[in-house]
């Protein structure tokens, strides 16, 4: 059902001019997925709520995330977890074209939406450079979670870059940039 889920968000959204990168495993781009106007809704509600990025340290007692600051993973973080973002018009209307496309049942089997920053670089490996090194896209502890566990990871890219902040796809070999 995954691969016909695939096919289908190929075939039935010409709108969004998807284009399969990689059929094995399947990795499809959208260039036409979100507007401007929806790109500045969405970074309005990341406003002054950035924190270090974390990865995920397990589960406590009381069944919180465990937050883990991680030589992995340098960026900043900000969640769509406020009444204000979540019930904002224009962001629902993009979560709700990602839930069209993935056939999820609702916007409520998934995670809230995660914005991530990287800040400039001055070059490659310089001192301070942001980054998320190779790394699995699940949390374990996300199957005890009304959510489930991570099946699919739907990115947007917010802005466009000079060079560098894509997403590296290591064993298929190629990446896919902003």
């Amino acid at each position: 059902s995954m691969a016909a889920m695939f096919q289908r968000a190929l075939a039935e959204f010409p709108q969004y001019n998807p284009q399969a990168l990689s059929k094995d495993p399947y990795v499809i781009s959208f260039d036409n997925f979100v507007s401007a106007d929806e790109i500045a809704a969405l970074l309005s509600h990341t406003t002054d709520r950035w924190v270090r990025s974390t990865a995920s340290g397990g589960r406590s007692d009381d069944d919180e995330f465990i937050p883990l600051e991680s030589d992995i993973r340098t960026s900043d973080t900000t969640w769509c977890n406020t009444k204000e973002c979540l019930e904002d018009p224009q962001v629902r209307a993009v979560s709700e074209r990602m839930v069209e496309i993935t056939q999820l049942p609702s916007v409520n089997h998934s995670e809230f939406m995660q914005f991530w920053r990287y800040k400039p670089c001055a070059s490659p490996g310089a001192s301070g450079c942001q980054f998320y090194r190779a790394h699995h896209d699940t949390i374990p502890e996300l199957g005890k979670m009304p959510c489930g566990p991570r099946v699919y990871t739907f990115f947007l890219y917010l802005s466009d870059v000079e060079e560098g902040g894509g997403t590296r796809f290591t064993k298929l070999g190629f990446d896919v940039q902003p």
